[in-house]
């Protein structure tokens, strides 16, 4: 009989057998809303917000996290040292309902939040990567820093209520509303808005970001 799978390992990766599949945790709060805090994340990117023809790629990347709002403040930041690589995989032949005609082929990163937090032990967010290829050889060769904020085409954050509290598209100039903090630059991942040259950023004692150009007391 095989050795049993394990369950959990160090977000470091610090326990990792490499002869042997380690499925990564699965938080319940991924799934299942727990609090007022809970929401979710999907970005959609492209290489070529104008191209009318098919793009070699395209990505879609849905996050599950603990306190959206805490994202939108603290900043969604990822890259490839987020990639849990056991739980990596392939798909083939894709079908309308999942993709586009043009693309046949897709692979699938799991991402998980590394920052340590004291007094904390599940990650603020995990997430699942999928991008779409027309063929094996582009999929092969594409890796996750290809990627760029900028190739963020649409951008979308639902609450533990499924409403929609932040949305942003690329292709239409103005097309952006953040229920939470308006228009408080965000960093990191999230497309829209960002600080203009000479701004910094500045946190206020009740949490919340504020532009530096704002007097005090108005956000």
């Amino acid at each position: 009989m095989p050795p049993a799978k394990s369950t959990t390992r160090s977000l470091e990766g610090t326990d990792r057998d490499p002869t042997q599949h380690q499925p990564f945790r699965s938080y319940d709060w991924e799934s299942s809303p727990s609090g007022p805090e809970w929401g979710r994340v999907t970005l959609w990117l492209t290489p070529d917000h104008h191209s009318k023809s098919p793009t070699p790629w395209s990505a879609d990347l849905d996050v599950a996290c603990r306190d959206l709002a805490r994202l939108m403040r603290e900043g969604f930041f990822w890259s490839a040292a987020n990639i849990v690589p056991e739980e990596g995989y392939v798909l083939h032949d894709l079908g309308p309902d999942v993709s586009p005609e043009w693309f046949k082929v897709a692979r699938v990163w799991r991402l998980v939040d590394r920052q340590q937090r004291t007094g904390e032990t599940a990650p603020l967010w995990t997430g699942r990567l999928m991008v779409d290829f027309r063929d094996l050889d582009r999929l092969k060769t594409f890796r996750i820093q290809d990627l760029s904020v900028n190739d963020v085409s649409r951008a979308w954050a639902w609450n533990a209520d499924n409403r929609v509290v932040y949305d942003f598209s690329h292709a239409k100039p103005g097309h952006y509303v953040n229920c939470i903090y308006d228009d408080m630059p965000l960093r990191g991942w999230w497309p829209y808005p960002k600080l203009e040259d000479g701004q910094t950023y500045q946190e206020e004692e009740n949490g919340r970001w504020k532009d530096p150009s704002v007097p005090n007391g108005q956000l």
